[in-house]
């Protein structure tokens, strides 16, 4: 008989650093909403309205649980006016224009930040030509996504680090330090 691990001891071991893991992000996500109490965005007198859209249950909860605490935004159902919302899909294309028109019509007005699997800098220029006001990355960190939330709601175009980046290589250069925001020219830096 062999010694060592009892059976379904890693097993363990692993949901168990899983577990540490999740409570430290949503710890450092916790933190940043407090930082950002301070200067949180507001939509006229109150919170902004904010919209989840996604197909995926396990994204929609996870943005709950990081959202819940923060003062800056009140979580609204599709039934009612939003300021911004946020669009989860996997891969901005051609095909996903409508459905980004669709949201726009029963939304008129609001900010809409797109939270994307796959995305390069064309995809997230062809999103802010369509009427988009930024682009994230479902890999950033919490704290990138909070602060692209605030940063749409309050007016500002915001695109992730990392579609500057690929931008930026595609375009043949070497990639910029930070990203960000845009001019007119396309993706730049901050």
């Amino acid at each position: 008989m062999k010694r060592g691990v009892p059976p379904g001891a890693v097993g363990r071991g692993m949901a168990a650093n899983l577990q540490v893991r999740h409570e430290a992000a949503m710890a450092r996500a916790r933190s940043v909403v407090g930082e950002m109490r301070d200067r949180h965005s507001r939509c006229g007198d109150g919170p902004c309205r904010l919209l989840l859209v996604s197909e995926q249950p396990v994204v929609l909860a996870g943005l709950y649980a990081l959202l819940a605490d923060d003062p800056a935004f009140q979580l609204v159902d599709g039934d009612m006016a939003a300021d911004v919302v946020v669009l989860d899909v996997v891969r901005w294309d051609e095909g996903a224009s409508p459905m980004l028109r669709r949201l726009r019509y029963r939304h008129p007005g609001a900010r809409v930040l797109l939270l994307v699997g796959e995305c390069d800098g064309a995809a997230a220029r062809a999103f802010l030509d369509a009427g988009g006001s930024g682009a994230v990355r479902t890999r950033a960190a919490a704290e990138h996504l909070l602060d692209a939330l605030h940063r749409v709601a309050r007016g500002e175009t915001y695109v992730d680090d990392a579609i500057v980046q690929a931008q930026a290589l595609a375009a043949g250069g070497q990639g910029v330090a930070t990203g960000g925001f845009l001019d007119d020219s396309g993706l730049s830096e901050r």
